[in-house]
C-alpha cells in the first residue's frame, strides 16, 4: 500500500485532491530544495523526468541535458534513451558497439505542466512534432526547433538506423505529466493515441502512453526499493553462517520479480557487468533453458548463483529470509532466466534447479574478495573490478566528510535517499581528475573509458600515494563548475563540451593566483580554493571564444573539444589571458 493511500484509507479529513495534490507538491519542493538555480517550471520538468527514471542508473548531468523544454520545444520537455538499463545522453553521437539482438532500447518522450488537470493540445502537439523531426520531413518544410531537441533526435535517428541492423527491441513510451488528481478525459487519450500511432509508423513498433498525476508522481519519487526478499529452496548444503541451494526455475524466477513482475534491478547493483543480450554465453543459457531436457537438469549446466546478504540466512519450511540481497556473480544466467520466463505465455512450474550460493561476509574486505573470486572465471573489463580497489574505498570515506558521496557500488547512495548533486560517480570523478590534475580535458572529454581499461593511465590516476585532497578538490570543484553552468544561458551540448575545460581553467587559475603569474601548473594551487561563478562563466567565455576562432567549417564544436587542438592554444594563451583578469 503506497503511502497516499494509507492516508486515504485511514480517513484523514482532507479530500482526495487536497491530499495528492498536496504530497506531490511536497515531493516537488523537497527535490527543487536541490537545485536552486533553475527556474520553478524547469524544476518541475527535471522532477517528472526524475519520477519516470527513478529505476534507472542515471547521472545528474545526463538526468539534466535531457530536458530540451525550453521554448521552440514542439512540446516536447524532455526525452532519453535507456540501453539495457543505462541512461545515455542524446547530445552525443550514441556507440552501437554493444548493441547485439535483443539489446532492450527504451525511448521516452515526456511533457510536464505544473497545472492540476490535462490538456489534448499536448498530444497535438507531440503529432505535429513528430511528424516534423521523426517522419522525413524536408528540412525546408520543417519548423524551426530548439537545438539541444534537433540534436537529441538526429542523434537518436542515426543511432537507431545503425543499431536496428542488429536487430534489438524498441520500446517508445510518451508521458504527460502533471499535478491533476483526476483521469485523463477521453479527448486527451485520444490526442496522444493520434500521437503514438504517428512515431509508431515510423518505428514499426506500439508505444506506450501513460499519463502521471500527482498520486503516480509521488509513488514514483517516494518509492524506495527493497533489499530484502525470500527464496525458497528445494535441498540445501550448510557450512556455518552460509548456504549452497538448489532452488527451482520457477521459485528463483519469483524471487527475481517485484509486486509489478518487473526484473529487482537493485538486487544487481554490485556486480562488475551489465547484461550483455546475445553473446554466446547467454545464447547457451537460453537454449539450455528452451530445451527443457529430462534426463539433464539446469544446475549441471551452468555455474550458478553467488549472492550476497548481510545477515545469516534465516531458514524456515524451506524458505530463506535474505536481508539486504546483492547479486554479485549470475547476471547473465538470472536475466536470461528472467527474459526467457517472461516469454513464456504461462510460467507457472519448472522443476528444474538452479544453483544459488548465499554468503553472509563479515566485512567490505570480504564481500570485495567474494566479488572479485567469482568474476575471474569469465572476461570481465578491467575497469568493472576498479570500485573494488582499497584506494576508491578511501576516497568514498575521505569524500563523505565533505559532504560528497563516491558512488562506486552503482546506485548505493541514490537508493539511500542522497541528493543527485551531492552524488559523484567513479567515471566522472576519473573525468575530473583527468582534466584536472593530467590536464587532459579532450581526453575526458572523448575517451574516458579506454583510458580506465588501460593499467598504466589508471595507475597514473588512482595512484596510492596521490593525495586525498586532490580527488576531493576535483570531485567538489567539478560540481561548482556543473552547477555555475546549468543557471548559464549555453546550450546543454555547449555546457556538454565545456565542463572538463572550465575545470582545468579554474585549477591553473588557483595554481597561478598563488605563483602571482600565469603558470600553466594544477601544482601550486590551494586545495581549499575553489572558484566563483564568475570566475567559472569568465572562463567558459573565453574558451567558447578560442573554440570558435579555430574552428573550421568542415570541423564540428564536438570534434574542437574532443582535439588536442584547443588545449594547445588555450595553453598559449593563458599567461596573457591572465593578466586581463588579474591585478597585483
Amino acid at each position: 500500500m503506497t503511502e497516499l493511500r494509507l492516508l486515504l484509507d485511514l480517513g484523514i479529513n482532507m479530500s482526495a485532491q487536497s491530499v495528492s495534490v498536496e504530497l506531490a507538491k511536497n515531493a516537488l519542493d523537497e527535490f527543487s530544495a536541490k537545485y536552486p538555480s533553475r527556474k520553478k517550471s524547469e524544476n518541475f520538468e527535471l522532477f517528472t523526468a526524475f519520477c519516470v527514471l527513478r529505476k534507472y542508473e542515471v547521472e545528474d548531468v545526463t538526468l539534466e541535458a535531457g530536458c530540451v523544454g525550453e521554448g521552440k520545444d514542439g512540446g516536447i520537455d524532455w526525452i532519453y534513451v535507456i540501453i539495457n538499463g543505462r541512461v545515455v545522453s542524446l547530445l552525443d553521437p550514441v556507440d552501437t558497439e554493444n548493441i547485439t539482438r535483443n539489446s532492450e532500447i527504451r525511448l521516452i518522450i515526456g511533457q510536464a505542466k505544473e497545472e492540476i488537470g490535462w490538456k489534448a493540445s499536448v498530444g497535438e502537439k507531440f503529432l505535429a512534432t513528430f511528424g516534423d523531426l521523426f517522419g522525413g520531413q524536408e528540412e525546408s518544410t520543417v519548423r524551426a526547433y530548439a537545438s539541444d531537441l534537433t540534436t537529441s533526435v538526429k542523434n537518436f535517428l542515426e543511432f537507431w538506423f545503425s543499431a536496428a541492423k542488429k536487430r534489438p527491441i524498441l520500446i517508445i513510451e510518451l508521458v504527460q505529466a502533471s499535478l491533476s488528481d483526476r483521469e485523463p478525459h477521453d479527448d486527451v487519450k485520444a490526442s496522444m493515441a493520434l500521437a503514438a500511432a504517428e512515431i509508431d509508423r515510423v518505428f514499426r513498433v506500439q508505444s506506450n502512453q501513460s499519463f502521471l498525476g500527482s498520486e503516480q508522481l509521488f509513488n514514483l519519487y517516494s518509492a524506495a526499493p527493497s533489499y530484502d526478499a525470500s527464496l525458497k529452496y528445494v535441498e540445501e548444503l550448510e557450512k556455518g553462517d552460509d548456504k549452497v541451494a538448489l532452488v527451482t526455475l520457477y521459485d528463483y524466477y519469483k524471487f527475481l520479480c517485484d509486486d509489478q513482475g518487473q526484473l529487482n534491478e537493485h538486487f544487481f547493483e554490485d556486480n562488475v557487468r551489465d547484461y550483455e543480450r546475445g553473446v554466446n554465453v547467454n545464447k547457451q543459457i537460453l537454449n539450455t533453458l528452451q530445451s527443457e531436457a529430462k534426463n539433464s537438469d539446469f544446475w549441471w549446466l551452468n555455474n550458478g548463483i553467488t549472492m550476497l546478504v548481510s545477515e545469516p540466512p534465516v531458514s524456515s519450511r524451506k524458505e530463506y529470509d535474505l536481508r539486504d540481497v546483492q547479486i554479485v556473480n549470475g547476471l547473465q544466467t538470472s536475466q536470461t532466466i528472467y527474459d526467457w520466463a517472461r516469454a513464456k505465455e504461462a510460467f507457472t512450474q519448472d522443476n528444474r534447479t538452479v544453483l544459488v550460493r548465499i554468503i553472509a561476509p563479515s566485512n567490505e574486505d570480504e564481500k570485495a574478495k567474494v566479488i572479485r573470486a567469482t568474476n575471474s572465471q569469465t572476461p570481465v573489463s578491467k575497469a568493472s573490478l576498479r570500485a573494488t580497489d582499497e584506494i576508491h574505498k578511501r576516497i568514498e570515506d575521505v569524500l563523505k566528510l565533505r559532504g560528497l558521496f563516491y558512488d562506486r557500488r552503482k546506485n548505493y547512495y541514490k537508493n539511500h535517499g542522497k541528493s543527485p548533486r551531492e552524488i559523484i560517480s567513479i567515471t566522472l570523478l576519473s573525468q575530473a581528475m583527468i582534466s584536472a590534475f593530467l590536464m587532459r580535458p579532450d581526453t575526458a572529454r572523448a575517451r574516458p573509458s579506454s583510458f580506465l581499461d588501460n593499467d598504466d593511465t589508471y595507475n597514473d590516476l588512482f595512484d596510492s600515494g596521490r593525495d586525498m585532497e586532490q580527488f576531493c578538490w576535483a570531485a567538489a570543484a567539478q560540481k561548482r563548475v556543473d552547477e555555475a553552468l546549468s543557471s548559464s544561458n549555453y546550450s546543454k551540448s555547449e555546457k556538454n563540451n565545456l565542463r572538463f575545460y572550465v575545470l582545468l581553467i579554474m585549477r591553473v587559475l588557483g595554481s597561478s593566483i598563488v605563483a602571482r603569474t600565469g603558470v600553466w601548473s594544477s601544482r601550486p594551487c590551494k586545495d581549499d580554493w575553489f572558484p566563483s561563478n564568475a570566475e567559472i562563466l569568465r572562463a567558459a567565455d573565453w574558451i567558447v571564444g578560442i573554440q570558435q576562432s579555430i574552428s573550421t567549417t568542415t570541423s564540428s564544436p564536438d570534434s574542437v573539444y574532443k582535439g588536442s587542438a584547443l588545449k594547445e592554444h588555450l595553453k598559449k594563451d593563458w599567461k596573457n589571458k591572465f593578466k586581463e583578469w588579474t591585478e597585483f
